[in-house]
Parts: C-alpha cells; sequence; structure tokens
C-alpha cells in the first residue's frame, strides 16, 4: 500500500468519525435550545463539515467538496444569525449529511455516483444561489496543467474581476522535504481549481541538466491566479498539510495575504500586518484579522511548542481480530497445559506448576487487556435514533421524544455492531405500536408527547439493552385473534402472556390491518429475534395495558472468552458463566418442595427457586435424581429470576472461548454458545435465562408430575 493510499484510508476513515458527529449534532438543533446547546451543536457540526471538506480537497473529490461546501454555509448562516433552525432546515441538513456520507462511499469504493445528490437543489433554495450552473466536471477531464519556462512564459491575461470576487495570486514551490513526506502538487493544483477559474503557469527554469539531477529534489514552482468570493481560509485550506514545509505566498488583488502559522492553519492578514515568521520564534503573537474581511472559520491557534506523541493510534480491526483469536488459541492451549498436568506430583515438580500458575495468570491479563481494546460505548449504536424518533413520528403524524441512558456503557465491538437494525425496529415499532396520536394521549390524561427510553446497562456479567415507551400497551386479545386467523394458535387455545409475546416476533405476523413503509409485513421483529440469537441474546417482553411496553434485549459483554465454571451432569460436561453463580449447596430434603405446574422448588433462606435438574433435561438419564445427594448451583439470570441447577458435580473454573452455535449450527433454548476444552472436547455453555424458561414450559405441560 502506497503512502497515499494510507492516507486515502486515514481520511476516510476520518469521515466515519466526522458524519456521526455531524449527524449527532444536527439532529441535536431539533431539541429545544437549553443552556446554549444549538449554538455548541452547530459549532461542531460546522467543524465536521468544515474538516470533510478539506481532506475532499486534497484528493480531488469535486462532488464532496461541492455538498460539504453548501453544507458549510447554511450551518454559517445558522452561526451567524441569518437563519433559525426549523424542522425543516433540520431535515434538509440531515439529507445533505446522508448525501456526504454516499459521496465518500462512492470514492471510497472508486465508483461514481449515479447521480448529483438532490440535497444540492434544497441547499441552493436555502442559500439563495444559483441552481442552473452545470457541475463542475470530473477530475478526469481536467486538463493537464501547462509547464512553460517562466522567462518565456506570456503575461496571464488579465481575469474579469467581479466586484465582490478576489483574484488570488499564489507563489507555490514544493520542496523535498514536502515530496518526502507524501504531498502531490497535482492534488493541491486540483482542489484549487474546484474552488474557482483557476491559470498556471509553471517555472521548469531550474532543472538542472541530466547528469546533475536529484531525484528526491523538487525543481518545480507553480504561480496561480484563482478567482472566488469563498472565503479566505477556504482558500488556504488546500495548503493545510504541506504548509508547514514550504508555506506559499498569497496575495489577492486587493492587497490582503494569507499567513499561516506553524500548523498550517491559513488566516487573512490586513495588508499592514506581516505575515508569521515560520523560522522565527515559535509563539508569535495571533495576527489581527481585518474588520472588514469575513471572519476565519477557526481562528489561529498559537504554537505551543513541540506537539507531544498522540495518545491513541488507528488500528485495522482485521489485525485486532486476529490478535483475539490468538488470545482464544493461548487460552485452549492454556487449558489443555493444565489439564495434562493434572496426573502429575506437584512436590516432584515445583517449578512446572508455578509456571503453569504463572501462565495461567499471564494469560487472563492478556485476554483482559485485549477485550479492553475491543470494547466501546454503546453511544455508537444509539448516535441514529435520535433521527429515527423524529423522522418516524412525523411520517406517522405523532409526537414523540427519546431519551437515552448509559450511552458509555462498553461492550464488544461485535455486540455494538449488531445492535443497529434490532434497535432501528424496535424505535419504529414503539412508534407506531405503542405512542399513541396527540388527541387520544390528550383524552387519556397524558402528555401529548411519547416518550421513548433506550437504556444500557451491565447486570450479570452480559449487558441490558431495554427498549420501553409509555404507550398503550401491547393488545394482547389482539395478538391471540390475528394467531388464530393464521393457524398459529388452535381455536379454544389459552396461551399464557409468554406465549402471545413470543408470537410478535413470528415471521409474517403482524397486526397491522393496512401496510405502510412503516408496518404490516410482519418482517421487523423477526430480524430483531435473528439479530440478537445470532449475538448469543434473548429478548423479554413485558406490557402494561394504558401503560407502555418494554422490550429488553440481554446480550454477552463479549463474543471472545468468558470465565466458566465447569459442571458435570450425566456424561457430559457443561459450562456455567461464573457471574450467573450466586452459591452451590447439598439441599436438605425438607428444603425441597412440589408447586403444582411449576415441578420442584428449592426454599433457600425463605425464597422458593424452582429446580432444574441438568441431566434429565437434555436427556442424559431419563429419571430425575436426588437432589439431596446431587450438588445444587443457585444462579441468577440478567433478568433477576433465579433458578437452580441439579448436577452431578462441579469440575473448576476455567476461562473458555466462545463460539457461536448460531453461526455454527443454529439456535439451541437453554444453550448460548460452545466452547472447546483443553483435551479436545465440546462443552456446551448454558444459558440460565433460557433453561429457567425452557424448564418452566415443560413443567407445564407435564402438569402434576411430581418429578417435573
Amino acid at each position: 500500500m502506497s503512502e497515499l493510499d494510507r492516507l486515502r484510508r486515514t481520511f476516510f476513515d476520518e469521515c466515519e468519525e466526522l458524519l456521526a458527529s455531524l449527524q449527532d449534532s444536527v439532529t441535536a438543533l431539533a431539541a429545544p435550545d437549553a443552556g446554549g446547546q444549538h449554538a455548541a451543536a452547530v459549532a461542531a457540526a460546522f467543524r465536521a463539515a468544515h474538516s470533510i471538506k478539506g481532506g475532499a480537497g486534497a484528493f480531488g473529490s469535486g462532488i464532496l467538496v461541492e455538498v460539504a461546501h453548501l453544507t458549510e454555509t447554511v450551518l454559517d448562516a445558522i452561526r451567524s444569525g441569518r437563519m433559525a433552525p426549523s424542522d425543516a432546515l433540520v431535515g434538509t441538513l440531515l439529507r445533505a449529511g446522508d448525501a456526504l456520507a454516499d459521496c465518500v462511499s462512492a470514492d471510497r469504493d472508486g465508483v461514481p455516483l449515479p447521480e448529483r445528490p438532490p440535497v444540492l437543489a434544497e441547499l441552493h433554495r436555502l442559500l439563495g444561489t444559483e441552481t442552473s450552473a452545470s457541475p463542475a466536471p470530473p477530475l478526469e477531464a481536467l486538463p493537464d496543467f501547462p509547464v512553460i519556462r517562466a522567462d518565456t512564459a506570456p503575461a496571464p491575461p488579465a481575469l474579469p474581476v467581479p466586484p465582490s470576487p478576489r483574484v488570488w495570486t499564489i507563489d507555490f514551490a514544493p520542496n523535498a522535504k514536502a515530496l518526502a513526506a507524501g504531498h502531490q502538487p497535482l492534488l493541491v493544483l486540483r482542489a484549487l481549481k474546484a474552488l474557482g477559474p483557476l491559470q498556471t503557469v509553471c517555472d521548469s527554469s531550474h532543472i538542472p541538466p541530466l547528469d546533475a539531477l536529484e531525484l528526491t529534489e523538487s525543481y518545480l514552482r507553480w504561480t496561480l491566479s484563482l478567482t472566488t468570493d469563498i472565503a479566505p481560509e477556504v482558500v488556504a485550506e488546500p495548503f493545510a498539510f504541506v504548509a508547514p514545509l514550504c508555506p506559499p505566498q498569497i496575495t489577492a488583488n486587493d492587497g490582503s495575504r494569507i499567513g499561516f502559522d506553524p500548523l498550517g492553519v491559513g488566516s487573512l492578514l490586513t495588508t499592514d500586518s506581516p505575515a508569521p515568521a515560520q523560522e522565527a520564534d515559535p509563539t508569535p503573537p495571533p495576527e489581527p484579522v481585518s474588520p472588514e474581511a469575513d471572519p476565519p472559520l477557526d481562528p489561529v491557534r498559537p504554537w505551543a511548542g513541540p506537539q507531544q506523541a498522540a495518545s491513541s493510534i488507528r488500528v485495522d480491526v482485521e489485525r485486532i481480530d486476529r490478535l483475539v483469536n490468538m488470545v482464544g488459541e493461548l487460552v485452549i492451549t492454556q487449558a489443555m497445559l493444565a489439564q495434562q498436568a493434572q496426573g502429575l506430583a506437584e512436590d516432584r515438580f515445583p517449578m512446572l506448576f508455578q509456571g503453569l500458575e504463572d501462565l495461567a495468570s499471564h494469560t487472563r491479563e492478556l485476554q483482559e487487556s485485549v477485550m479492553a481494546i475491543r470494547a466501546q460505548p454503546v453511544k455508537s449504536a444509539f448516535a441514529r435514533l435520535p433521527r429515527l424518533v423524529r423522522e418516524t413520528a412525523q411520517a406517522l403524524g405523532k409526537r414523540a421524544r427519546l431519551t437515552l441512558i448509559g450511552e458509555e456503557t462498553e461492550v464488544d465491538k461485535s455486540v455494538v455492531e449488531g445492535l443497529s437494525d434490532p434497535l432501528m425496529h424496535l424505535i419504529r415499532n414503539a412508534i407506531d405500536h405503542g405512542i399513541e396520536p396527540p388527541e387520544e394521549r390528550r383524552a387519556a390524561g397524558k402528555p401529548e408527547d411519547g416518550t421513548i427510553t433506550v437504556l444500557a446497562e451491565h447486570r450479570s456479567g452480559r449487558i441490558v439493552i431495554q427498549v420501553s415507551d409509555d404507550g398503550a400497551g401491547i393488545n394482547l386479545a389482539a395478538i391471540k385473534r390475528k394467531a388464530i386467523e393464521q393457524g398459529l394458535l388452535p381455536k379454544g387455545a389459552d396461551p399464557s402472556e409468554d406465549e402471545l409475546y413470543d408470537l410478535i416476533f413470528h415471521p409474517g405476523f403482524s397486526t397491522v390491518e393496512l401496510i405502510s413503509n412503516i408496518s404490516g409485513r410482519g418482517v421487523g421483529m423477526d430480524v430483531v429475534r435473528a439479530n440478537v440469537n445470532a449475538l448469543g441474546g434473548r429478548i423479554l417482553v413485558r406490557s402494561y395495558k394504558g401503560r407502555g411496553t418494554a422490550f429488553a434485549l440481554t446480550l454477552p459483554l463479549t463474543l471472545a472468552v468468558m470465565d466458566g465454571m465447569l459442571l458435570q451432569a450425566g456424561n457430559e460436561t457443561y459450562v456455567l458463566p461464573i457471574a450467573n453463580i450466586l452459591e452451590s449447596l447439598q439441599p436438605a430434603a425438607d428444603a425441597i418442595h412440589h408447586l403444582v405446574g411449576r415441578g420442584p422448588v428449592l426454599s433457600v433462606r425463605g425464597q422458593y427457586t424452582p429446580m432444574v435438574d441438568l441431566a434429565r433435561m437434555f436427556g442424559h438419564r431419563p429419571d430425575p435424581c436426588d437432589p439431596t445427594r446431587a450438588l445444587v448451583v443457585l444462579c441468577e439470570a440478567e433478568d433477576g429470576g433465579k433458578v437452580a441447577l441439579v448436577v452431578d458435580s462441579l469440575i473448576g473454573q476455567q476461562q473458555v472461548v466462545i463460539k457461536s452455535l448460531e453461526r455454527n449450527y443454529g439456535h439451541c433454548e437453554g444453550i448460548s454458545a460452545a466452547t472447546i476444552l483443553g483435551d479436545g472436547r465440546v462443552a456446551l455453555i448454558l444459558d440460565v435465562a433460557g433453561l429457567r424458561l425452557l424448564a418452566a414450559r415443560r413443567h407445564r405441560r407435564e402438569g402434576d408430575d411430581p418429578h417435573g
């Protein structure tokens, strides 16, 4: 990969962050202004659009520069008070952000856009500018810049100067340092050409004879004439990266000049102000700005000496994934060595056992460090939700506001990436099916604005994402009626609430009679369950008539490595997540009771907990074992429910590598994933909440069987 390719890749990576910042900031303008939040949001959005435009200009992306420039101009009008934020304006800026994302994606993939973004016409209408101008020619169509010896070059013809545009004369002489750093003069010239009519004269008089030519030296310089009415700081942008190495001389026909500080930030100087010295004292006073000139987009930052080393670096996700996989293999190898050493006498091989303990400690520390690298806040998955709520509510003629809680909760990157689609469908479902129209809410004594709350928190070693609303709740009677019509339930069936909730996720099931672009096809909730199952999670539903509905997604914190307790049940070994274990005990006979329809329960300190015979549940033996002669592990699921697992024995605690069953086999209720033990055998990882639900359904089917 060439240096230019690396720079392009870095630019596109930064664009992803800048586009997310732009959307967040623009969406914030739709909320009431409190404590100057609008000013801060406009400033952040402006910086994002400004940065995208600067990088796009350096790489010659004309259409991206055009969209970013118009977006930036509208934001500047809001910042200066010439425009006021409104729903229509926010919508246009959000569509401009979408167009920027499309342009970035097209440039990254090297494919042309199918058409000019329609939002350009909207931006032009907002600004009152001409929209009939033909689009800028593609970069491939730009003519070559002529090479003319300066001593024989004719004087450039005088350009017509309109009343407002300036004619900038630019002397640009790239040196060897600039070329060694990967800067390409042609890209700078193309970026300037995108700003307005540009005339170029290349001075090749300094090229030495062939035998004296040094390949690493630069012998060309350019004299450029640019006619434009854009801000001086925008004229300086194409030189932002190269200016610290070879600052150009930029002067206008009105005598004003553009100077650069050592960081490459350009600003307009008055006719009496000297340009900032590049080799002088590194902390010059800031240059005064002419009151007649447009204010600079970003003030010149004072140079504060050498910059400290960056506190973060960009690393390809593929490299981190390879590191995670290698750590997983190391965990398996460590477990294998520990198992092989179990047959040895510790007093005969003390150094070996000490080395194994050190290896286990270092492996755990390495695993935790690698998992911390992959962890990121769920905020990135929440970023799209404010806009989604706003646009969906507008499309349905409803009013809704969004509350986000726990945005900084961290979870594995792959889990965050898998949350986008489920959250989108749950939000749309909450507004369409949950939140009532304003008139119905008024009649029910509720505020006209419905509230949707998205909460993220860690619970019992997993992450719980809860999407709740204060709407009308789920109509269970309508679900039952529709299920009977579609043949999902027999006539006269009496399903439980949980079984009716489960029908919501059935493919093709919907209680909406009229199909729209929002709902009615019964696809959205099916996608939610499929994606959550693929991540090793589950969905819990709770609804209260007239008060609202809550969907809780429970997901693993990581999809790589976890701490588990190895259990023996029958002839099989299972893994129980350590985070779910409360205690283990051997119960007395009088602590075990049988409840009709619930099977055996265990009384622990006055609380009754359902018991699950693990070996019988999974068919390893036909008859239940005697709990008083076995071992009972009391567990708690992330929803707070408890279950007592009856097992034969505890083998020991061990770190295990998580292997997805959903991806490699299929969804198994009561099982969240699988792992490979030190002896090469496959062990299943238990899902405590799933086991609890599975046992409850089984006991209901078996009725009063005392062996349930």
